[in-house]
């Protein structure tokens, strides 16, 4: 197979030599890789005791490629190595490289090859970039692939290549690179242009840096693309430099499977914000640390097969930690500008009034402050949200003033809330939330609140939000 046929969706088979340690080739037994429907498994023929006790795996393949397997599981059939002196191994990730023979002229190109890879770490390397695709990335981008006949492809000019190349520069020194390509093939009088988009991270000095480094990153601009686009994602493609002789691919197993979500979601797509989407960009590597737990919240709706009933509990929890991440703390600059002052006399007091055993649990008490209830949270967040969200949610009843519409609609939601976590008596919560509609339609609200209150910390303009929300 050529290098580019490696991706994370091609299923393959390969014969190679496979060791635990590169630099001990003899050592090295005959073994399959193979994927088959996502599942990577190797299985090796001989006795394999020096595998023992060991994390690695470094194989080189019938096709000159080599192999590193980082972590794998034991065998599970210990039958079968008895008798057949056959192992299965169940991998969940490894790498692919392939080699230019020209740019090495020692005696063997395998160990110089993985000597050059990993210089003096074992496990991690450094690589020029690292460039990938995704399930979805085309189409948040905007483009879709299209076909023309011959008359019509005389009517039109197609461009191909790199038809459009957009560049970010991010806060800890690192680039970002969108790209969309076109390529044109043609059968008979049908003229096909495959379209392609892909990302590329790297150093804005294009220095190497380490893979595991690129890949986090590659991870956190794949869930807010997610967040943004209403889609869950799935990598089609990692592949990166290493040097002129050294290209790589990193392929692994995938889990998520999206669940059966029918109902309607935002799609913010990379066309409604590409004048402003460096802005947003550099919102959210700012604020990610603040903002992944909601975002990885908001995002499970997609592939965790829940109970609508979970589901709408995690929308109630997931807005209560951004009001304790984004809001509150803005709360206690305004309300406590004075507060340090206070504390240092109350302070002076407890050690000069107060007898030494006993001065340490004041103090604690000092600098104590109150977990604001839910009530609260859920009320400031709905009572803040502009008019044309407030209306476009309809959580304002019929000839009911706003502040009684809001006051009951969070009791509806502490009520929920508390019975499905305490599972205390239901006549109890006699305002809970029971009908199925209607916990969907209040979970969909929730979910819009969420939406907005992120949208605005990224930056996204208020008419962007309003067409998207309301």
């Amino acid at each position: 197979m050529q290098f580019e046929d490696y991706t994370l969706n091609q299923e393959f088979e390969s014969i190679g030599m496979w060791t635990p340690d590169y630099k001990q080739l003899d050592a090295a037994v005959t073994g399959v890789f193979s994927v088959t429907n996502g599942q990577y498994e190797l299985t090796l023929f001989g006795f394999t005791n020096h595998f023992e006790n060991k994390r690695m795996i470094y194989g080189y393949t019938e096709d000159g490629k080599l192999i590193w397997i980082p972590n794998f599981k034991k065998p599970t059939d210990p039958k079968a190595d008895a008798r057949f002196a056959v192992t299965h191994i169940e991998v969940d990730a490894f790498y692919l490289f392939e080699v230019n023979p020209k740019y090495f002229t020692g005696p063997n190109i395998i160990v110089d090859a993985f000597d050059q890879i990993f210089q003096n770490s074992r496990f991690d390397f450094q690589i020029h970039h690292l460039s990938f695709s995704t399930n979805h990335l085309l189409e948040w981008m905007g483009q879709q692939p299209y076909h023309f006949d011959e008359k019509q492809k005389q009517e039109l000019r197609i461009p191909y290549g790199t038809v459009k190349s957009e560049q970010y520069p991010l806060p800890n020194k690192l680039m970002l690179q969108f790209d969309l390509k076109q390529s044109i093939s043609q059968k008979e009088t049908d003229i096909h242009v495959e379209s392609a988009a892909e990302i590329t991270i790297q150093k804005q000095d294009k220095n190497k840096i380490w893979f595991r480094k690129l890949h986090k990153e590659a991870l956190s601009v794949v869930k807010l693309i997610d967040f943004l686009g209403g889609w869950v994602n799935e990598f089609t493609d990692l592949h990166f430099d290493i040097n002129p002789g050294i290209r790589g691919s990193y392929l692994f197993h995938q889990s998520h499977v999206t669940s059966d979500y029918t109902e309607q979601e935002v799609h913010t797509t990379y066309l409604d914000l590409e004048h402003t989407f460096h802005k947003v960009l550099l919102n959210y590597v700012d604020k990610r640390k603040k903002l992944d737990l909601v975002l990885d919240d908001y995002l499970s709706e997609y592939y965790l097969v829940e109970f609508y009933e979970t589901k709408l509990l995690n929308s109630i929890r997931n807005l209560e930690i951004f009001h304790r991440n984004f809001i509150e703390p803005r709360e206690m600059v305004k309300k406590d500008e004075g507060i340090e002052e206070a504390r240092a006399q109350i302070i002076d007091f407890i050690n000069e009034e107060v007898p030494e055993k006993y001065q340490g649990r004041f103090r604690s008490q000092v600098y104590y402050q109150p977990e604001k209830s839910l009530r609260k949270r859920m009320d400031y967040l709905i009572k803040n949200l502009p008019d044309d969200v407030f209306d476009a949610l309809q959580i304002k009843a019929p000839k009911r003033r706003k502040s009684r519409s809001i006051g009951s609609f969070v009791n509806r939601l502490i009520e929920t809330r508390h019975y499905y976590t305490h599972g205390d008596f239901s006549e109890n919560y006699p305002s809970r939330i029971v009908e199925l509609d209607q916990i969907k339609r209040v979970n969909r609200t929730l979910r819009k609140i969420c939406l907005y209150y992120v949208y605005t910390e990224l930056g996204i303009s208020e008419e962007i939000i309003f067409k998207k929300i309301c």
